[in-house]
């Protein structure tokens, strides 16, 4: 059997936050009805990043997180990836 030993995840910027549930709750519902605010998602964001941190904790995980840095440093990611994927054979 083949197991998962780390996880990926994406932001815009390294901000987290631990918000309550009833802020999430919110925000998310604020969302859903397409009400919400750039400071919502970036609040929201920064909440998930830190949810997703505790799950990975608790599967025994390594969480990778990237940060958005630019067109320039995702095209650097995708010829290093290349890079690995040739030597490697990924």
């Amino acid at each position: 059997m083949i197991c998962a030993t780390a996880t990926d995840h994406a932001a815009l910027t390294p901000f987290t936050a631990m918000l309550s549930p009833l802020e999430a709750e919110a925000i998310f519902q604020r969302a859903l009805q397409e009400e919400s605010t750039s400071e919502d998602a970036v609040r929201f964001t920064g909440h998930m990043l830190m949810e997703k941190a505790h799950m990975s904790t608790e599967d025994g995980l390594v969480m990778h997180s990237l940060v958005e840095l630019g067109e320039a440093a995702m095209l650097m990611t995708d010829l290093a990836v290349g890079l690995a994927r040739r030597t490697y054979r990924l």
